[in-house]
């Protein structure tokens, strides 16, 4: 946090990319960011395809195939203890930081409507979700 927060009392625009395997809150960054990008797992050739990214070698675009949460308490925990009070977060009004989906694109799409491989869901089975998506635009 003080690297952070020393970064940008500089006053110049800063582009933050997080590197982590799963959804994590960013509030405070997002609040003072210029720009935030979603790296993930990078791998070994990550740190070259994130700087053709940043350099402009490539234009970025993704959508987030998770939601991210506003907090930490809207995070999904999973305890062998009895319930809580906060039992009932997962239906709590609050919105996430940054929703399934959400993201950035130099084109459009159209996202047909989704077909089920089965209608029923036996305990134990596997249900398998198909859209079809079609880029729409001239990207």
């Amino acid at each position: 946090n003080r690297l952070a927060r020393a970064i940008f009392a500089l006053g110049k625009p800063v582009v933050t990319v997080l590197i982590n395997g799963c959804p994590v809150t960013v509030n405070r960054i997002v609040k003072k960011t210029d720009a935030l990008i979603e790296g993930w797992e990078l791998g070994q050739e990550g740190g070259t395809a994130m700087a053709d990214v940043l350099f402009g070698k490539t234009d970025p675009g993704g959508k987030l195939p998770v939601t991210i949460p506003r907090s930490v308490g809207m995070v999904r925990y999973n305890y062998d203890e009895e319930p809580s009070a906060h039992r009932g977060y997962l239906f709590a009004h609050n919105s996430p930081l940054f929703p399934f989906g959400y993201g950035l694109s130099y084109t459009t799409f159209r996202i047909g409507a989704p077909h089920l491989s089965s209608p029923t869901l036996a305990p134990g089975g596997a249900v398998t979700v198909t859209v079809n998506v079609r880029n729409t635009g001239t990207v």
